[in-house]
């Protein structure tokens, strides 16, 4: 009897990415752009990024970036209206919540407690911690948010941290990628930019180009406008460029 190994979502992921980046797409690009390294080694390197992008959409389980703004609403507007219920000495609800805090905890614990070790009951759960608590977690979502929505203004005056934003998707990994094989492969005296042309209302630069050529060739839903590719990679150039 022969033992067989479930499949995996990874298996075979380069072959695949290497049959739809053929030596023509290759020759293309290299063409365009002028790039004077050998197509087979081209090839190859343009195989890997594009492996390393897929693996990391399979394991990027995100929610989509409108669902996750919908998400990111809802707790800070849930941790907005707590946080001013918890800061109200005078709110009614406040002392209910801070009775109903201290029966919860004792009858907790007249259900679990073993008397035979005369364990005493657990300290109620301090208000103050618990307010402190919620008022980061409504600052941080709205850092978060203010990353999707560059316009949303942050509600804070006694929090001074920096926007850090969130984490670097599989596209930005990808920008990265291609960002490094221009470099190696380019002559020197040719910079790998990404910039807004306003009098063409439109991005520019090698790496934009060739990104957008690839991810073209490469095929369909890898990024929604070309306004919104320039803006990831103008974005990506800058956190790196930030360490």
């Amino acid at each position: 009897m022969t033992n067989t190994k479930p499949e995996s979502p990874h298996d075979d992921i380069r072959g695949k990415v290497r049959a739809r980046v053929t030596p023509e797409i290759v020759a293309k690009l290299a063409e365009e752009f002028s790039i004077p390294t050998d197509k087979g080694v081209l090839r190859e390197r343009i195989v890997h990024v594009l492996t390393r992008y897929e693996r990391g959409m399979i394991s990027d389980s995100r929610p989509t970036k409108k669902e996750l703004r919908k998400q990111l609403r809802n707790a800070v507007n849930s941790t907005t209206k707590l946080h001013q219920i918890l800061s109200d000495s005078q709110s009614q609800i406040r002392e209910d919540l801070l009775y109903q805090l201290e029966y919860d905890t004792y009858a907790e614990w007249l259900e679990t407690v073993d008397f035979w070790t005369l364990d005493s009951p657990p300290q109620v759960l301090n208000l103050a911690d618990t307010s402190l608590l919620v008022k980061r977690l409504k600052y941080a979502s709205e850092r978060l948010l203010s990353e999707l929505e560059p316009t949303a203004a942050l509600e804070h005056s006694d929090m001074t941290e920096p926007l850090t934003g969130i984490a670097r998707t599989p596209l930005d990994q990808l920008i990265t990628d291609i960002q490094g094989t221009l470099d190696y492969h380019l002559d020197d005296n040719r910079k790998v930019t990404c910039y807004f042309d306003a009098m063409n209302d439109q991005y520019r630069g090698v790496l934009y180009e060739f990104a957008k050529s690839l991810l073209d060739a490469y095929g369909s839903g890898h990024y929604f406008s070309e306004n919104a590719l320039g803006q990831r990679i103008v974005r990506v150039l800058k956190k790196d460029k930030m360490g």
